[in-house]
């Protein structure tokens, strides 16, 4: 499992890699969403923007924003 954490160093998922199931736990709520090659998942909590693309694969580049 691989922990994508934001631009203020907070956690805000985990990705498993081989399948790019991405685990989005928030206010206890747990969500899980299958990620596409290609395709991107935002995620924006407190002021901060963290985008996830699967490239190839394994392959992930994360992209961290802060406001």
């Amino acid at each position: 499992m691989l922990e994508v954490r934001d631009a203020h160093d907070c956690k805000v998922c985990e990705i498993e890699e081989s399948s790019g199931m991405i685990f989005v736990g928030y206010k206890r709520q747990m969500n899980k969403v299958e990620l596409s090659i290609g395709k991107p998942y935002t995620i924006e909590r407190n002021g901060c923007r963290t985008i996830i693309t699967r490239n190839d694969g394994n392959y992930y580049s994360i992209d961290r924003y802060s406001a």
